[in-house]
């Protein structure tokens, strides 16, 4: 399991370097939702429901998901599904990874991103769990070294 994660400044570095306004938007979204690039083409209006993106059972777990809308991604999601295919998405993708030297980053690691922003924001392991659609704890545990300054201050506040 690769544990590669980006870092907000790096995030916006990926977006401001795409040339079309799209890809970038996408790149945004993926990083605030964790939502799979697949899923991501297939959002619409229909799934914002207040400040939420609602996901059905049509998910790679089969689990039906709210995930928050962050004030970051909130007019953006207003604007699904955008006008941009998968094969102009990976063009624009992949030149943002060499004009930023992030090359090592990969699509898949938006997600793994947004587990990483949860946990340091001092996320429980099941509310990861829960945003990321995990069917087990076993899966979230792979990000439980991030967890860690979370613990501290929880025992921190003991008497």
């Amino acid at each position: 399991m690769r544990h590669i994660y980006a870092t907000k400044r790096e995030v916006e570095k990926l977006a401001s370097a795409c040339n079309n306004p799209n890809a970038s938007k996408l790149i945004i979204v993926a990083a605030y939702t964790g939502v799979r690039q697949g899923k991501l083409f297939q959002l619409t209006k229909d799934n914002i429901q207040g400040d939420y993106i609602v996901l059905d059972e049509n998910t790679k777990t089969g689990k039906p998901r709210l995930i928050p809308i962050h004030p970051k991604i909130k007019e953006i999601v207003a604007l699904l599904p955008l006008p941009i295919t998968k094969r102009q998405l990976r063009v624009d993708w992949e030149k943002a990874r060499l004009r930023t030297g992030l090359e090592h980053l990969r699509w898949h690691d938006l997600r793994h991103t947004f587990a990483s922003w949860l946990a340091s924001s001092g996320a429980q392991a099941t509310d990861v769990r829960d945003l990321l659609g995990h069917t087990t704890l076993a899966t979230t545990n792979r990000y439980t070294h991030l967890f860690k300054r979370r613990l501290k201050d929880v025992v921190d506040k003991l008497d």
